[in-house]
């Protein structure tokens, strides 16, 4: 059987030549221990309990987080308008014919893994809650619930834009990139993420009684880490360390209520209002619920969507430090901004602080007015931590 895995080294920026090994890291020693107490005082008439309980559970996450070398195993291709390309195509011709995967311009995007990548995420709970039997058959309990996550899912960016070459007369400005044109940015994945979730548990229970059943719950929590998990991770805002990664996670709900009832109609053989034949086939035990829900929001990530590289005027221009999408000539025909990269990092406060003067507005024209008057497409940029400047 054919050997499809494409494994990228994400340390030498390489494609690893019919690679036979491991593709991440396991373990066969992932034991789950879990255990519980119950405690019910006789001195209490035994209405009043108390348990503890704790787990450490595995998992390996999402199965796709699993297979990304095999997954690699494509050639794909872009056709413009105008070569009138209709389905179906001729694979051999139209896709592998000229496709050299070693090209130093190809611009391929696998998918990889950083050294040392475990699969298996760990994830320990305890509790420890008070449940106590109310007049009326009503009970009240009180939980504390709480959890940690190690070693959990985490994603990234490599072959970052390490500087940018303009051309002198077009102005346009090409990404250097950490590993060359061969690739394009690449996503990689990789263990060591952390979380813990804390919360207080209150429900209040009518038991079903003269057919009727009521319940409320409240819970307050708090959820903080640098990863939610393998399913939940977003890729790192920062490529350079996943410590700023921590904050509120994706199921940070800090306060969330329900009520919950159920209604038995006293329609029916044996039942207030007897009923007999087909209306008792139909209506008979029929049973009314309804759940109302009241919590607060999910935490949400603020992202900025821009290119890879940005124009900005240059010194004496009319549009000097104003940034555009692509370049600017001024009326002379002559290049009036230079080509850079920024990385890519979160957003601050101060990145949504009101300007001190007005925005221009959309673009209209790459070419600005020979006026001291801002082009269209200028906007004020972002403070960000680090740019790299265009070279000729």
């Amino acid at each position: 059987m054919r050997n499809k895995n494409v494994v990228f080294d994400i340390a030498t920026g390489t494609i690893k030549p019919k690679f036979t090994g491991d593709w991440y890291d396991s373990s066969k020693n992932n034991y789950g221990p879990r255990l519980a107490l119950i405690y019910t005082p006789q001195a209490l008439h035994g209405a009043t309990v108390f348990r503890v309980g704790s787990g450490v559970f595995y998992g390996p996450g999402q199965t796709e987080d699993q297979i990304q070398p095999e997954a690699n195993d494509r050639v794909s291709r872009t056709f413009a308008a105008s070569a009138n390309k209709v389905f179906p195509i001729d694979p051999a011709t139209d896709v592998y014919a000229g496709y050299n995967i070693n090209s130093p311009t190809l611009g391929y995007q696998p998918r990889a893994y950083a050294p040392h990548y475990g699969v298996t995420e760990r994830v320990t709970t305890y509790t420890a809650s008070i449940q106590q039997a109310l007049p009326g058959q009503v009970q009240l309990l009180v939980a504390y619930v709480g959890s940690q996550g190690r070693n959990l899912f985490l994603r990234s960016i490599t072959n970052l834009i390490t500087g940018v070459t303009q051309n002198a007369t077009t102005g346009a400005g090409t990404a250097v990139r950490q590993f060359g044109p061969r690739f394009a940015e690449i996503d990689y994945k990789t263990s060591g993420g952390t979380d813990r979730y804390d919360s207080l548990q209150s429900t209040l229970q009518r038991r079903f009684r003269t057919g009727l059943s009521m319940g409320a719950q409240y819970t307050w929590a708090k959820e903080l880490g640098t990863s939610s998990g393998s399913n939940e991770a977003s890729t790192a805002q920062n490529p350079f360390d996943f410590r700023t990664e921590y904050g509120r996670g994706a199921s940070d709900i800090r306060h969330s209520f329900n009520l919950t009832s159920l209604y038995q109609l006293p329609l029916g053989h044996g039942r207030k209002y007897a009923l007999s034949g087909p209306l008792d086939f139909l209506a008979g035990g029929i049973k009314v619920g309804g759940v109302i829900n009241f919590r607060s929001g999910l935490p949400i990530d603020v992202r900025i969507t821009r290119p890879d590289l940005a124009y900005t005027g240059n010194p004496g221009t009319p549009f000097a430090g104003m940034v555009f999408s692509s370049p600017v000539k001024l009326a002379n025909g002559a290049v009036g901004t230079t080509a850079s990269s920024t990385y890519r990092v979160a957003a601050t406060r101060a990145t949504f602080a009101v300007p001190t003067s007005s925005l221009a507005l959309a673009p209209t024209s790459n070419r600005a007015p020979s006026s001291s008057t801002p082009p269209p497409s200028a906007r004020r940029p972002l403070v960000l931590s680090a740019t790299s400047a265009a070279t000729t």
